[in-house]
Formats: C-alpha cells, sequence, structure tokens
C-alpha cells in the first residue's frame, strides 16, 4: 500500500511539473501546487501563504479544497501556526491542532481544521511563505506526508514583492527568465558579433543623422 501510495505521488509530482512548464503567471502555478497537495496527501484543504512586500502579513497566493468558495484569511507573521512556520522556518506537523495554542480558530473559513502540516517555502536563503494542508481527522499525516510537502513547496515558483491587493490575495508575479542588466549584455554581445561593415555602416548613418 505505502509502494503504491509513492508511486501515485510520484506521477502527480510528474504532472505538476508539466504543468508548471506550461503557465505564464505565478496563481496559476501556485494553485496548481495545492491541487497537486491536496492530491498528494489527502488533505481536506490546501493553502500558500506568501508575505506581503512588508514582510508582515501573509497573504493567500491560492487555496484548493474545502473552504474555497469563503474570503481567504489574512494572518500575521508569528500569528497561528502558519505565522509560527514563517517567523522560525521550520516545518510542522500536528496531529490535533485544537489542543495546540499555536493554533488560532478561524469559524469563518468554512472547513473544520484538526489535523495541520506546513512546510515553509523559500527563495534566495529567505522564507517567502507557507504551504499547508489540514484535515478534519486526527493524526491524518505522518513523516512521508512532510517530504512531500516539501517537494511540493520546493516547486512553488518564488514570487516578486507587491502589495496586497482589497480582497486579501497576493499581487505577486512570475520573476523575469533574465534581470535587464543580463538582457542588456546580451544586447551589446549581439552587437560585437555584427559584420565590422555593418557596424561602421551604422555608425556612419548615426554621424549623419546628427549633422
Amino acid at each position: 500500500m505505502l509502494r503504491n501510495r509513492h508511486k501515485d505521488a510520484l506521477v502527480v509530482l510528474l504532472e505538476l511539473t508539466r504543468k508548471l512548464a506550461d503557465q505564464t503567471t505565478l496563481e496559476l502555478a501556485l494553485s496548481a501546487v495545492t491541487d497537486a497537495t491536496i492530491e498528494i496527501i489527502g488533505a481536506d484543504h490546501a493553502s500558500i501563504r506568501l508575505l506581503d512586500a512588508s514582510h508582515s502579513e501573509l497573504l493567500s497566493g491560492a487555496r484548493s479544497g474545502a473552504g474555497t468558495t469563503r474570503r481567504p484569511m489574512t494572518f500575521r507573521k508569528g500569528q497561528g501556526v502558519l505565522g509560527w512556520v514563517v517567523e522560525y522556518k521550520e516545518p510542522i506537523v500536528i496531529d490535533d491542532a485544537r489542543i495546540d495554542p499555536r493554533f488560532v480558530a478561524q469559524p469563518a473559513q468554512g472547513f473544520n481544521v484538526v489535523s495541520l502540516i506546513a512546510e515553509p517555502m523559500w527563495s534566495a536563503g529567505a522564507v517567502i511563505g507557507v504551504l499547508s494542508g489540514s484535515s478534519p481527522r486526527e493524526r491524518a499525516f505522518g513523516p512521508d506526508d512532510q517530504l512531500l510537502m516539501r517537494l511540493l513547496a520546493n516547486c512553488s515558483t518564488p514570487p516578486t514583492p507587491a502589495p496586497a491587493r482589497a480582497d486579501g490575495r497576493s499581487h505577486a508575479r512570475l520573476q523575469p527568465a533574465l534581470p535587464v542588466s543580463s538582457l542588456q549584455r546580451g544586447d551589446r554581445a549581439r552587437e560585437a558579433n555584427r559584420p565590422t561593415a555593418q557596424r561602421a555602416d551604422a555608425r556612419s548613418r548615426s554621424l549623419q543623422d546628427g549633422q
């Protein structure tokens, strides 16, 4: 049974890799990750929370499963289990969140949280958010799920800092594949590779235009 589960998880991860290669926006990419989280670890709800530009609030980047028709909750860094994960940069598995002092109940979220698993998301050596999954059952997650969560978190696209929107979601977008300086270096390299006669002719036209 465990071997079959690992095989199924590998299939989902491979499919996720394909989907991420096809996505053009961060929001779609993160949604693919939370969808895969539901499927791989059997969570009732999965979410990705990203730090805002001030690094003080965790905004909703993507959600899957139960409660997605409700308005997403906003957490401050250090608040609740997810805020704790970001603050201390540590993953966590909780068998019964109802008796954990770090857990902050959110009645308006529309689903019950008993078991909870969360993994920090890293970019450039810093924690930028958290991937989490929850279940209404006790002891729903184990060490294998924690490893799978780490793989899923590593699949998540690092965002650029962005301000919050009025609906509590993030404006974060995909980073450019190349920084501006790299593009400028590429332009200079292409210029250097042009035939000498073409470069001389271009300079001559430039001087004539300036007269």
